[in-house]
């Protein structure tokens, strides 16, 4: 079993703290999201009021009643699309503000991954020059051996 990482509780914070970051932008993206498409929605009864309009006042006689309630309605409308306009405006804002949180998160949680892969790697490297070093000695050792035991055997031979 390798060693622990000694920032192995910091490295598991800051990926906990980039999931919830994650999280937060997702779901600010999909308020934007939504609050893009009612403005769209918005948009697109504006346009239908506008040809309703435009259709109305090519018609017979202008009935001031009708006309008043139809700028009333106009007048309703944008006031929705511009609420609607600013809500969008400020959900887009505040996803760009949690997707460069998420950014820094993601970063900062990187920068630790990378420190204990590099720690690993140390720690690997070391394991293997301390495997190396045993072998070394073991053929040494067997070198030192090989050449006594010749030596012994020439003076074996030499009595």
């Amino acid at each position: 079993m390798s060693p622990k990482f000694r920032f192995d509780a910091l490295l598991k914070i800051r990926e906990s703290e980039q999931n919830a970051k994650k999280d937060a932008f997702l779901d600010a993206q999909r308020r934007s999201q939504e609050a893009l498409a009612a403005l769209e929605t918005l948009e697109r009864a504006l346009a239908a009021e506008r040809n309703k309009s435009r259709i109305y006042r090519t018609g017979a006689a202008l009935d001031p009643a009708s006309l008043r309630a139809r700028q009333e309605e106009r007048r309703r409308l944008l006031e929705r699309r511009d609420e609607a306009q600013k809500i969008y405006d400020i959900l887009a804002e505040e996803t760009e503000i949690k997707r460069e949180e998420l950014n820094e998160a993601i970063k900062e949680a990187k920068v630790l991954q990378k420190l204990k892969e590099k720690n690993e790697e140390r720690r690997l490297e070391e394991e293997r020059k301390r495997a190396q070093k045993e072998l070394d000695e073991q053929a040494t050792r067997q070198k030192i051996y090989e050449r006594r035991q010749h030596s012994q055997d020439e003076e074996d031979e030499t009595r």
